[in-house]
């Protein structure tokens, strides 16, 4: 099965496409313009049965009428597979927490595996060379501590994806209902 798999601009602003109500990749709802995480999960869902995106975790819990009802419609039709939440600093670049959302159209389960990969994480020191600047700022070495994954820990997300249990800290199997209704909260 083909697969999407993306780690999007983070809340770009975007324009609606021309008549974006009849496009069959928004049949779910148009994202507001003020932000495009949605437009690219729809895009994707609308070529490919699977898809998985890493996004800042504000995707998940938004404001944003249309953001929530298409993520309502997403719940509801049974394609949110998974959700792993992982921590801040996993970037070098950016301090934000994201998440991977795991879609699948085709899933053969009516839940939803929620995994909360901060306790499999461990902290690293690594050096850094300033990126955007002067050379005073782009000569500059310094050092900045990160959050990274095992490749233990990577197997063990793994593992929960391939066979979700609940693992007391880390992972729990919930249904679409009790998401739902969160959602609607």
């Amino acid at each position: 099965m083909a697969t999407t798999i993306s780690n999007p601009p983070y809340n770009m602003k975007w324009q609606h496409p021309f008549f974006a109500q009849s496009q069959e990749r928004f049949m779910l709802g148009v994202p507001p313009e003020s932000n495009a995480n949605y437009a690219f999960i729809l895009t994707a869902l609308s070529k490919q049965d699977k898809a998985v995106f890493l996004l800042p975790n504000g995707v998940l819990s938004t404001n944003n009428k249309e953001e929530q009802a298409i993520k309502a419609s997403l719940v509801e039709k049974n394609y949110l597979e998974a959700v792993i939440s992982l921590l801040d600093k996993m970037f070098e670049s950016t301090s934000i927490p994201t998440s991977l959302l795991i879609f699948n159209k085709k899933k053969q389960t009516s839940n939803i595996l929620m995994i909360n990969a901060s306790p499999l994480a461990t902290e690293e020191l690594r050096e850094q060379r300033g990126q955007v600047g002067s050379k005073s700022h782009t000569n500059r070495v310094y050092k900045k501590k990160v959050n990274t994954l095992s490749d233990d820990a990577i197997s063990k997300i793994m593992s929960l994806l391939d066979k979700p249990t609940d693992e007391q800290g880390v992972s729990k199997v919930v249904s679409i209902e009790t998401v739902k209704n969160k959602i609607m909260c």
